[in-house]
């Protein structure tokens, strides 16, 4: 902790740490259930229906509290499927129509299912990252106050936090600096008031002052205490963003989620 108020000129006090302590004690292991990240799958056979249904008996085993619904086409069906209904395609057949398909070779079932297990982890992990953001773009003629108010009034509109959140952000950013390497501020409440953990993201692309530094991004972090443990990938990839200026132009560039998504898991 010390080395990161060396580096980044934050101050924390015993409370914060250990807060931040337990903030990035595990890496995203407790979404990996979540009702908020099921995948929903389609399996692709073109030797009748027996094989799909050992393979979605072995994911629904397995996958249970992973998987929303896992549904069995046909090659035709397939064809003429959106690929945009569904998260995942396992086939047993050859090919590369989409980026969302995982070939299936049943003659090396129990090595493919285990390349199946790791694939499913990391669509959930994207899928998690969908359900943890939010993003604004905002012009440069607001205060860090209004910013911060605004961004706090649509999350107690959603019901994700008290309304004694955005007057708890502000009372935090009273005792020290929260901006990361001059390029990212990270506003967090000083007290418990969220409801449901969400990490709203602004975009200032002309910049906005904050305690005199001109910032373009703005992470306001919402986590539940029973959510901190986490984390650590997400805080992680927040520390590589303020050092690559790409990834800095490509959110600028590309407001939206799928931007976010390819910070994150890049």
């Amino acid at each position: 902790m010390s080395r990161i108020e060396s580096i980044f000129h934050l101050t924390f006090s015993e409370d914060e740490i250990a807060y931040i302590a337990l903030y990035l004690a595990n890496a995203i292991e407790k979404y990996k259930n979540s009702s908020n990240a099921k995948l929903k799958i389609a399996i692709i056979c073109g030797t009748g229906k027996i094989l799909s249904s050992i393979i979605e008996s072995r994911l629904r085993r397995y996958f249970s509290g992973a998987i929303e619904s896992v549904d069995n086409l046909s090659l035709k069906e397939f064809e003429v499927t959106d690929t945009n209904d569904y998260d995942l395609f396992v086939t047993t057949i050859p090919t590369q129509i989409s980026d969302k398909i995982f070939y299936f070779d049943i003659s090396n079932f129990e090595q493919n299912f285990k390349d199946l297990k790791k694939t499913i982890s990391s669509k959930q992990q994207k899928l998690q990252l969908f359900n943890l953001f939010s993003i604004k773009t905002f012009p440069s003629k607001l205060t860090k106050n209004q910013l911060i108010e605004d961004l706090s009034d649509e999350l107690l509109q959603k019901g994700y936090v008290t309304e004694t959140f955005s007057q708890d952000v502000l009372n935090r950013e009273l005792i020290s600096n929260t901006i990361l390497d001059n390029i990212v501020a990270i506003p967090h409440p000083i007290n418990h008031s969220v409801k449901k953990s969400i990490i709203s993201v602004a975009i200032i692309p002309k910049g906005i002052n904050w305690n005199q530094t001109p910032i373009k991004f703005v992470f306001l972090l919402a986590i539940r205490p029973e959510d901190i443990k986490s984390l650590e990938y997400i805080y992680e990839k927040l520390l590589d963003f303020t050092t690559s200026k790409a990834l800095q132009e490509d959110l600028l560039k590309n407001r939206n989620l799928e931007s976010l998504n390819r910070i994150f898991n890049s």
